[in-house]
């Protein structure tokens, strides 16, 4: 080891002591404050940045429900709500099988059809889903995807009573 890095590393052991004892040192009396000047605005920075970035992952693919609040399906904890869209728990069925999962979901909403494809054709490849199979007929549209022994699809249409989107996301063994 070089002089320098042993004036360092006891420069940095005498601030850790100082901190735990709850007094802090004088940087400017140490040998090693050009060290301690230009480490300290470096891990503030990382820090800060890190903070942000937990949060902008935790945000990130989150769905708006209808009342605007971000959130994933209850019984399908790693899909995200499609923005606009609201789960609809009543419709929802489980069943854990030794073979995999069957799940199915609902979700309703004002949001267009368009923008509900364009949203799960943008999140579900980052979570690990590649689409398989694209249809579409005059009621709406199926999206197909494929993840790990899972398969996942997605039928995108207008709720039977009303002009709403209506989602429906069935989970499944290959």
């Amino acid at each position: 080891m070089n002089r320098g890095m042993t004036r360092d590393m006891t420069v940095m052991r005498t601030m850790a002591r100082g901190l735990d004892l709850g007094v802090c040192p004088d940087i400017h009396s140490r040998p090693g404050k050009r060290f301690v000047r230009i480490i300290s605005p470096v891990l503030v920075a990382f820090c800060l940045l890190a903070a942000f970035s937990v949060g902008v992952i935790a945000d990130e693919g989150a769905g708006e429900g209808a009342d605007g609040a971000t959130g994933y399906f209850e019984a399908l904890a790693d899909l995200p709500i499609a923005p606009g869209l609201a789960e609809r728990p009543d419709e929802a069925l489980v069943f854990d099988k030794p073979d995999g999962r069957i799940v199915e979901v609902v979700a309703t909403g004002v949001t267009p059809m368009a923008e509900v494809e364009e949203f799960y054709k943008q999140v579900l490849p980052a979570l690990g889903w590649a689409l398989s199979l694209e249809t579409r007929n005059e009621r709406g549209m199926e999206l197909s995807f494929e993840r790990e022994g899972e398969a996942l699809r997605l039928a995108i249409g207008r709720s039977d009573n009303d002009d709403a989107t209506r989602l429906v996301v069935e989970v499944s063994p290959e």
